[in-house]
């Protein structure tokens, strides 16, 4: 039989491939005869009777042909060990007595009969077998290429002609975080009671899922599953608790009239999750567990990080309607995609969502909505969060926070062109600036500087070095970058001698203008105009008191959705600040009045002291009763 199983070993796909023809493939091409009996009292009895005249061996089917070769009813024969030992049958061929020979059958023969075996076919659910048999697949770990798949493969290509199995997963082994194997002699071992009693099924196992491919040794330690729990279910747990939250609050509840939103950040979001469940689709439908959680766990980190983080003026201060259906959707669909993943989180996000005790794996699978993909805007938007986190890196450079609004941003892009409005209206507001400008070039946000390498100019100017120092301390440093871009070369005359300069002789460094912060990286460059005049301090002092505001509600306990009468005192920038922008800072921490008090002392009962960048404010806050 071995070349029958090589032909079907050609049909089975193997993950990794590489098994098929190699660890496998080798095992059957050098495959020996199997020896099947064990000297053994427990096991599957060889079903062989010997002659003791003769010495013919009879091989016995069914208990039906056992009960006729003994001339006695045995149908209701417990067929193990010792009953069936006692049972003798007439030789066929000299009329002799027989008896069942004492061996039992190797394990392994009982474990690869088991896709017929579990059903007792052939002598019933004939249906049930064939529905069943190919299995679509089996995963096991490595060692069973000479264990239990080469048992399935062997005893079924005999009996049926075929492989038991269309699709093979092959499991490597568990190691420690050194990659050493776990051994109680090393103490290396992790109790999995104790990481279930404390992180949880579902923390370990998506770290197997997630940590590595299900083929490669798979590192576990504890803490490596509380890192990928903190990363994506702890996130994704956030976002959750985010959207019930604003959902309760505005007693929003999922209706299927709901249009789909032309909102630039739904309609992004909306395409990277039908994305997102192609991708998970075609990654289970693959075997690839890993390249699945992969994609679930960047859609989550897009989800919160921008989405949600973008979003979050939409829930709280607008009670967008369509913000709360495009997050409900992207969070009911996740659930769906995760749950073959953690199936207790699943189903606790999804019944959280639906309101209902119904199990999420007795859903459908979510299908893609061709109509939600957008490529184009995926696309852009990538670009657009690169320049943001580009912008927060050069306001970081230049120790501007974020809530100092700036005049404006000036990107290269690397075909130039300038984003949709709508996406320059998320990047403006990610980088809290009023203008967006696209260059083809850097030339004027950076200062260039030529410094020379003595090494290699000392030899080619020898006597001249010293005016050549001078030359060079004062030459246009863009003319000199630009001859060495273009032919690799820069002339210089020095008292009539001509000097060929090239890269290895100097070097043009750049530098941004004290104007600008600048970051770059991959071909996207970010300038950002740090100039500030009174009216861009002003504004950034109001915001520095939002914050500082929200922060003291925290403090005194009031809840999210909580009016209050706010009373202010301040004196200089501060003041001013508060009488231009009264109206925004209102609205931004839910204060029905705001009024705006003089010469209240620092520390007065009720009032409470608040240290801005403008200035100290004095704030009093009171609940109003709704």
């Amino acid at each position: 039989y071995r070349d029958d199983m090589l032909r079907e070993n050609a049909q089975i796909a193997w993950h990794p491939e590489h098994i098929r023809e190699g660890r496998f493939g080798d095992w059957l091409e050098n495959n020996v005869d199997w020896a099947l009996s064990r000297d053994r009292f427990w096991g599957t009895p060889i079903p062989v009777w010997r002659c003791t005249d003769c010495g013919k061996d009879t091989c016995i089917g069914s208990l039906a042909e056992l009960t006729e070769s003994a001339g006695v009813d045995l149908l209701a024969l417990d067929p193990h060990r010792p009953a069936v030992d006692g049972v003798e049958i007439l030789c066929d061929s000299c009329g002799g007595t027989a008896r069942r020979v004492e061996s039992v059958l190797d394990a392994w023969f009982d474990s690869g009969s088991m896709p017929f075996a579990q059903l007792h076919y052939p002598f019933e659910n004939q249906d049930a077998f064939e529905t069943r048999f190919p299995a679509d697949f089996i995963c096991e770990g490595i060692d069973q290429t000479r264990g239990w798949f080469y048992t399935l493969l062997a005893i079924n290509t005999m009996a049926f002609g075929r492989a038991p199995y269309k699709n093979v997963v092959c499991l490597a082994l568990v190691v420690d975080k050194d990659g050493q194997k776990m051994s109680k002699s090393k103490g290396n071992v992790i109790d999995p009671w104790s990481v279930l009693d404390t992180r949880g099924a579902d923390a370990l196992r998506w770290n197997m899922f997630s940590a590595g491919s299900p083929w490669t040794q798979k590192r576990v330690f504890v803490e490596g599953i509380d890192e990928t729990t903190n990363r994506f279910i702890l996130t994704l747990w956030n976002t959750l608790s985010f959207f019930v939250t604003y959902a309760n609050l505005d007693g929003w509840s999922p209706s299927p009239e709901q249009k789909a939103s032309a909102h630039v950040l739904d309609r992004w979001v909306r395409s990277r999750l039908h994305h997102t469940i192609k991708d998970v689709t075609d990654a289970l439908e693959g075997f690839d567990a890993l390249r699945g959680a992969q994609a679930l766990d960047r859609f989550v980190d897009d989800l919160s990080n921008w989405y949600v983080r973008r979003s979050r003026p939409r829930f709280w201060k607008e009670s967008d309607q369509s913000a709360h259906a495009t997050l409900y959707e992207c969070l009911d669909t996740v659930a769906l995609l995760l749950a073959p993943f953690t199936p207790f989180i699943s189903d606790s996000i999804h019944q959280r969502l639906r309101s209902t005790t119904r199990s999420v794996h007795l859903n459908d699978w979510p299908q893609v909505d061709n109509a939600a993909l957008d490529p184009e805007l995926e696309a852009e938007m990538e670009i657009a969060r690169s320049v943001v986190s580009l912008g927060l890196a050069a306001r970081n450079d230049a120790r501007l926070k974020v809530r100092q609004p700036l005049a404006r941003a000036i990107v290269l892009l690397p075909d130039a062109r300038r984003p949709s409005d709508p996406i320059v209206g998320e990047i403006a507001d990610a980088l809290n600036i009023k203008d967006l400008e696209t260059v083809a070039t850097l030339d004027g946000l950076l200062d260039y500087s030529v410094h020379p390498n003595f090494r290699t100019l000392g030899p080619k100017a020898g006597g001249l070095m010293p005016a050549l120092k001078a030359y060079l301390a004062t030459a246009d440093a863009q003319v000199v970058r630009s001859a060495l871009e273009e032919s690799g070369v820069y002339v210089v005359s020095i008292e009539g001698t001509e000097i060929h300069l090239n890269a290895d002789d100097v070097e043009v460094r750049a530098a941004s203008h004290e104007k600008f912060a600048l970051a770059q990286e991959g071909g996207i460059a970010v300038a950002l105009d740090t100039t500030l005049n009174d009216e861009l301090r002003s504004e950034g002092i109001s915001r520095d008191l939002v914050r500082a505001l929200n922060d003291l509600r925290k403090e005194v306990g009031l809840e999210i959705a909580d009016r209050i009468h706010l009373s202010l005192s301040a004196v200089g920038l501060a003041a001013e600040a508060i009488s231009t922008h009264q109206e925004t800072i209102a609205g931004e921490v839910l204060a029905t009045r705001v009024s705006i008090e003089e010469g209240i002392e620092p520390g007065s009962e009720g009032w409470h002291l608040l240290s801005l960048e403008g200035g100290e404010v004095s704030a009093r806050v009171e609940v109003v009763e709704p």
